[in-house]
């Protein structure tokens, strides 16, 4: 087919689509978007509501309690070193480790304060940043949806609350930070002063401390408290209560964001075991590795006495 251009002959070119040509199929719905979308109302129709959509998603894909991702490699982390290849946060979450942790040092004068003192508290600080703390968290069962992050008793009695550890306590103390009045309760921590307290005094065990001194970091959105629309007015939003009323948010972040809303428990290491001999407990990557190489040391050992023949006739 041609068509006059300019007095010449010009030919057409055509173009046809093929019926069979393959659709593109919409990318999937990252796991986030599909917790609000749950906890907003589509939930209720597949028999599963947000908080039970986010530990089942948390169980199955191993979600990250910071991120609301699973673990991946991540951009620098200052702070958190030991995550670099893979991690539970971002090198935002990096740096709030790393600020809290100064403000828990910053006052404790010229003859403690030191940036690389109290290394257990460091590690801990960075538990969020683990990529295997999903493996480590699980339901209160108390019926909240209080989560419960399970330490390992090695950690505790050899680095945290150890006899030296906890000789540096009593000659340097901590930065405990106040807490904040209830209209305030968004503050992060040290944001409504602090007070220098030696631990081993003011709290009765390593647990109440750790419950007390949580690691930060800021965490996703979560279905706690409904937020309102910002198209709302200020009269309106303080009347969304309910993620039944129009124009309300059902993605907010909790009164204190990060690991400060979950729970610590120490638990024996052996019996923080699942069945495939993995660790339920969490404790630093450096503690974890040499426990590895002694276990497999043993089992190497007790593999090659079983496979030795041996006869008490021979």
């Amino acid at each position: 087919v041609s068509i006059a251009a300019n007095g010449k002959n010009v030919p057409m070119v055509r173009t046809s689509v093929s019926a069979a040509q393959p659709r593109h199929r919409a990318p999937p719905l990252p796991p986030v978007l599909l917790l609000l979308l749950l906890h907003c109302g589509l939930g209720s129709g597949l028999g599963l509501d947000g908080a039970a959509y986010g530990r089942r998603l948390q169980e199955q894909e191993g979600v990250c309690a910071l991120t609301g991702m699973t673990p991946r490699e991540p951009r620098y982390l200052k702070f958190c070193q030991d995550y670099n290849e893979e991690a539970c946060c971002i090198p935002g979450h990096d740096l709030e480790n790393q600020v809290q942790f100064e403000n828990l040092i910053d006052g404790l004068g010229p003859g403690c304060k030191n940036p690389m003192m109290y290394p257990a508290i460091r590690y801990f600080y960075c538990l969020g940043c683990d990529p295997k703390q999903p493996r480590y968290t699980r339901d209160k069962g108390d019926g909240s949806d209080t989560q419960v992050i399970s330490i390992c008793q090695d950690f505790v009695e050899q680095a945290l609350w150890h006899n030296e550890t906890r000789r540096q306590y009593e000659e340097c103390g901590v930065m405990k930070y106040n807490e904040c009045p209830e209209s305030m309760s968004d503050f992060d921590p040290y944001q409504c002063g602090d007070d220098l307290v030696i631990p081993t005094i003011f709290w009765s065990s390593a647990t109440e401390f750790m419950n007390y001194m949580s690691p930060p970091g800021e965490a996703p959105p979560s279905p706690h408290t409904p937020l309102a629309h910002p198209s709302l007015s200020p009269r309106a939003a303080a009347g969304a209560r309910s993620c039944s009323l129009p124009h309300v948010v059902c993605a907010p972040r909790p009164a204190r964001a990060g690991l400060y809303d979950f729970e610590f428990e120490v638990v024996p290491d052996a019996d923080a075991v699942d069945e495939s001999g993995e660790p339920t407990c969490w404790k630093p990557v450096s503690m974890r590795t040499r426990r590895a190489s002694a276990s497999a040391s043993r089992r190497r050992a007790e593999e090659a006495v079983a496979s030795a023949s041996w006869s008490p006739c021979a």
